[in-house]
């Protein structure tokens, strides 16, 4: 089975007709591609049954299976969302994003909630050194941390504050967008380049 994260059971909640086709998709499509269609299609079990024969009344062609409805929402998704094209380079496998660091923030977009909000945690933790996170405390600069999860856009906050002075660094993973006090500043590119952010920012604190 490709997706052995994929729980069916309890996707199906209980209905047949869901379990066969869900299991047949587990081994018809990579993760990343289901994980997607389970974000946009929240439903399960019979709620999930009716919109996939709404989606075959919808199309005027009962002949169409659940991979052609699993398919056609992925597409659909990939196409409307802002980071649309970029989606669909990585479901194609076409896309690379490794060579400017961008790959470290992919595993916050796979997986389980629980799986992404602890790899956010861990990344957020290791943002700074505790070496680094002593001389700002020394600075008198307090360095906060906390995240969003999402499968599409996930965010990271860095809030940096001084007295009455307050910077809020803003990742939004999704749309590769790196605000500061709620202003774009950058493309979002790598932990390296937050990490700069970071230090960058804390100097007009200091």
């Amino acid at each position: 089975m490709k997706n052995s994260t994929i729980n069916v059971e309890e996707i199906a909640g209980g209905v047949t007709g869901v379990f066969a086709a869900m299991t047949v998709a587990t081994h018809a499509f990579d993760q990343p591609t289901l994980e997607l269609f389970l974000d946009v299609v929240p439903e399960r079990g019979v709620e999930l049954w009716d919109r996939f024969r709404g989606y075959q009344w919808k199309a005027g062609n009962e002949q169409k299976d659940f991979l052609d409805f699993i398919r056609e929402t992925v597409v659909t998704e990939v196409v409307e969302n802002p980071q649309g094209f970029a989606m669909l380079l990585r479901l194609l496998g076409a896309g690379d994003d490794s060579s400017n660091g961008y790959n470290d923030f992919q595993h916050l977009m796979r997986g389980q909630w629980n799986e992404r909000r602890k790899a956010a945690d861990r990344l957020l933790a290791e943002l700074l050194s505790e070496e680094e996170k002593a001389s700002l405390e020394e600075a008198g600069i307090s360095f906060r941390t906390r995240h969003m999860p999402s499968r599409k856009n996930p965010k990271l906050f860095i809030f940096l504050d001084k007295g009455d002075s307050h910077l809020l660094i803003t990742c939004k993973v999704g749309e590769r967008i790196l605000e500061v006090n709620y202003k774009k500043v950058a493309t979002l590119k790598s932990v390296r380049q937050l990490h700069d952010k970071i230090l960058e920012e804390s100097k007009s604190l200091a």
